[in-house]
């Protein structure tokens, strides 16, 4: 039966293992490592660690205790501590775990840093032209009526966005708020989350950056899963379970019955080249052929981690001037359209 305990972060997660790990290869039992780390952990978190001390002391393996728990042990660390248990190598598997899951937790961190600077900015002209568009323009309405000059585009257009904002404010801000509530949820659903997935999937520059980081989680995931004695079939059915991405886990998950019916990773990976780079195909079916096949899984993660690191970098030094250019543009379209009429009416009186 589940018992309910509040769950662990990643980077909880992370640290417990550690934790776990370095007590284990000092040669400390494992109930006696559980103990130490219950007395040391947060009033919040120290149920799941009983419960894997109590669990532990009748003599139940802890991978089957972790799975019990509704703590939010992935499948990947389930799989690994099971296969540790198995294979007497339990140390060696949490540092497998914690050296993947810090890697993964790397490239999210890399993933969301890059989305932070445009993300903020635009956060950032949303709300000043709200409130622009709620304190300043209504009142231009009745300078700008009075003005006997036929008024210039961008002041045409300031003078639309003054009567909706003064008729509408409160709507549009509210539809706002709506609108970026509904995005938030559309982003974390898990219903939704595979169609956001796909179509962001379409933006050209964004797609490659979302391939690459796929690949890279995928490949490097299965490596270890492999490099643990873990048989490919079930690996894949770990790697898919640990996927972010929603279209790559179907996919995957589509693959597992090919290779139960005796076809190779690279033959059902050729299947798939919308997913798949041919590049990937050839190094897999390379690397099953010259029996170097988890070998060849950490390079490919580590060649696309690589791409990946690139593509940010890149996207991010563009982004930049970019941005800086666009809000330029709009602050000189405000301000012309304000300064322009004004200008004429002096203009004409001198």
């Amino acid at each position: 039966m589940s018992l309910l305990h509040p769950a662990l972060g990643t980077n909880k997660i992370i640290l417990l293992l550690r934790n776990i790990s370095v007590m284990l290869k000092a040669g400390v039992p494992l109930v006696r490592v559980l103990t130490i780390l219950e007395g040391d952990t947060p009033k919040r978190q120290r149920g799941v660690i009983t419960h894997l001390r109590q669990n532990a002391e009748t003599g139940k393996p802890l991978a089957e205790t972790m799975e019990s728990s509704t703590a939010g042990f992935p499948p990947i660390v389930i799989n690994l501590v099971r296969t540790g248990e198995f294979s007497g190598t339990l140390e060696k598997s949490l540092e497998a775990i914690v050296k993947h899951l810090t890697a993964a937790q790397e490239l999210k961190r890399k993933i969301r840093s890059a989305m932070m600077y445009p993300l903020f900015v635009f956060i950032a002209l949303a709300m000043m032209g709200l409130a622009v568009g709620i304190f300043v323009l209504p009142k231009l309405i009745p300078l700008f009526a009075s003005l006997n000059v036929e008024l210039p585009f961008n002041t045409r257009v300031i003078l639309w966005c003054a009567h909706m904002f003064s008729n509408y404010g409160l709507w549009i801000g509210l539809g706002a708020i709506g609108a970026g509530s509904l995005a938030f949820t559309a982003f974390t659903a898990e219903r939704t989350k595979p169609l956001v997935q796909a179509l962001i999937g379409l933006i050209p520059f964004v797609r490659g950056l979302q391939q690459n980081a796929y690949i890279a989680e995928f490949a490097s995931t299965l490596s270890t899963l492999l490099d643990s004695g873990i048989p490919l079939t079930s690996a894949l059915d770990s790697t898919a379970n640990a996927m972010r991405n929603r279209v790559l886990r179907k996919t995957v998950m589509t693959m597992i019955p090919q290779i139960a019916a005796g076809q190779t990773l690279g033959e059902t990976v050729g299947k798939y080249p919308k997913i798949f780079p041919h590049l990937v195909m050839t190094l897999v079916t390379v690397g099953e052929e010259s029996g170097t096949f988890v070998k060849t899984m950490e390079y490919i993660g580590e060649l696309y981690q690589s791409e990946l690191d690139n593509s940010i970098k890149a996207m991010t030094q563009a982004m930049e001037p970019m941005l800086l250019i666009f809000i330029g543009s709009i602050v000189a379209f405000t301000v012309l359209g304000i300064i322009t009429p004004i200008y004429n009416v002096t203009s004409a009186v001198g």
